[in-house]
This record gives C-alpha cells, sequence and structure tokens, in this order.
C-alpha cells in the first residue's frame, strides 16, 4: 500500500531491540511492542526487527485485504 520513513519509528525500533536484550523489561518490551503497532507495523514486522535484529529505516504498510478500488468518495477540500 505504502512506504514511509520515521524517525520516530526508528526510535523505538531502536529501543525494542535494546530492551529485548535486557530480559527483565517485558512491560517496556510489550509496551514498546504496542507502539510500533500504533504505527502501522504488523506483528510479522516486529517479528522480523527482533529476529533479524536489524532496525528497518523505510516501513511497508500493507493492505488488510486485497481487491481494486472502484470508488473513491472523496473531494477535495475534504
Amino acid at each position: 500500500l505504502l512506504e514511509f520513513y520515521s524517525p520516530t519509528a526508528l526510535q523505538i525500533q531502536q529501543q525494542y531491540l535494546v530492551s529485548m536484550k535486557q530480559r527483565d523489561r517485558s512491560e517496556d518490551v510489550q509496551f514498546l511492542r504496542k507502539k510500533l503497532k500504533t504505527l502501522g507495523i504488523s506483528e510479522r514486522q516486529i517479528d522480523d526487527i527482533l529476529n533479524k535484529r536489524e532496525i528497518q529505516e523505510n516501513i511497508n504498510i500493507y493492505a488488510p485485504e486485497s481487491g481494486v478500488i472502484t470508488e473513491l468518495n472523496i473531494r477535495e477540500g475534504a
């Protein structure tokens, strides 16, 4: 659907990886996972960040369903 760059997302990913290294910070890990999801990052992408131990500079946002847009009910200025 789209790809975006966000310094905030980079910072949260960095904090997430640091928190994962510190095993006694499970509350921080859950809080940071929730923040990443709020930014539109999927569970799979979050797991990839953890498994690869690599921050994603550009975040891909995927459509929840496949399909074709047949009509767009918007108007300029709305």
